[in-house]
């Protein structure tokens, strides 16, 4: 293990172990330069340079932590013994505000590094800093912060190394993951199957809208299948959520809507946790739904030698006429 070299205690022992042949010896901002007497004087400076910290990954703390783990590498070309000052922001990094250290940290004083990087953990706990320690508060609300660690070798610089990391902590929102449409012409409703995602697994509300102008004007709610098919649901209120994803089925009765059939047709997925915090919209791609009326076409009629009617039957689902 290294030792932490504290300011002028190098440079005195350094020019008490060779006193016998300088002529000076000084302590000149982190370094040492040596005078050297005897025919020719001359000089020369041993530089410490600074330590620096890496980030290995960046943190993404899970629904149930309750502090964010930061790994990062401690690199010194001394490999001295490393404190560090860990501050937060949320403000972008206009303001700063002393990190407290959660459990299954390495600390932050007389940490070891070397050349190539030292490997360490630093924990945050954040639920203290920023919700207060209030589970309430804390699935509520969200934060984007800025980790600043601060480097010090003992080497008095201005400024001092910095180093940041940024993420976010709290209540992430919900996402939707659109899995499929369905619109065949011989049913009349359209099955959506979708995916809800939350870190709290948090009990969703659907909002489920259809457009056929692609949303260029406000959308409109699509009324669910009641009974639905085996295999799907009509609610679309408190859906089921984890992290991992829960799937989910949606029938829509357009009928009701007052279609039986339409091309161009898009539909929009929005969920929204307890705590009014909404996913990003999902929207299909464009789709045609119903079954169309039969046609008929007429070929010409010739009359000069009787009446014969030649017709064409033209169906969507070629259904019998």
């Amino acid at each position: 293990m290294s030792a932490r070299h504290p300011h002028g205690y190098v440079s005195a022992l350094f020019c008490a172990m060779l006193l016998f042949n300088l002529s000076g010896c000084a302590y000149i901002g982190g370094a040492i330069a040596l005078a050297v007497s005897g025919g020719s004087s001359s000089s020369r400076t041993v530089g410490n340079q600074a330590p620096s910290v890496t980030f290995m990954t960046t943190p993404v703390p899970q629904a149930t932590d309750l502090v964010a783990s930061v790994d990062y590498d401690l690199i010194d070309q001394e490999s001295g013994l490393i404190d560090l000052v860990v501050d937060y922001s949320t403000d972008g990094g206009l303001t700063y505000t002393p990190a407290a250290e959660g459990p299954g940290s390495d600390g932050v004083s007389d940490l070891d590094s070397s050349p190539t990087g030292t490997p360490h953990t630093y924990a945050w706990n954040f639920f203290s800093d920023l919700f207060a320690k209030d589970f309430i508060l804390l699935q509520a609300s969200s934060f984007d912060v800025t980790l600043r660690f601060v480097s010090d070798d003992g080497v008095t610089r201005t400024p001092m190394p910095t180093d940041t990391v940024s993420f976010r902590v709290g209540n992430r929102p919900p996402t939707v993951v659109l899995d499929s449409v369905t619109a065949t012409p011989v049913d009349p409703s359209v099955e959506v199957r979708f995916t809800l995602l939350d870190d709290f697994g948090d009990p969703l509300d659907l909002s489920i809208e259809y457009s056929l102008d692609g949303f260029t004007s406000p959308g409109f709610p699509a009324t669910p299948l009641t009974p639905p098919s085996a295999g799907c649901s009509d609610a679309i209120t408190g859906l089921a959520s984890s992290q991992g994803g829960m799937q989910h089925c949606f029938e829509w009765d357009y009928p009701l809507d007052g279609f039986s059939s339409a091309d161009g047709v898009e539909l929009r997925l929005v969920v929204t946790d307890p705590a009014l915090a909404s996913s990003a919209p999902v929207t299909s791609a464009p789709f045609r739904m119903g079954n169309d009326p039969p046609e008929s076409i007429l070929s010409p009629v010739d009359t000069q030698f009787g009446v014969s009617i030649d017709f064409l039957l033209v169906d969507s689902t070629s259904d019998t006429s």
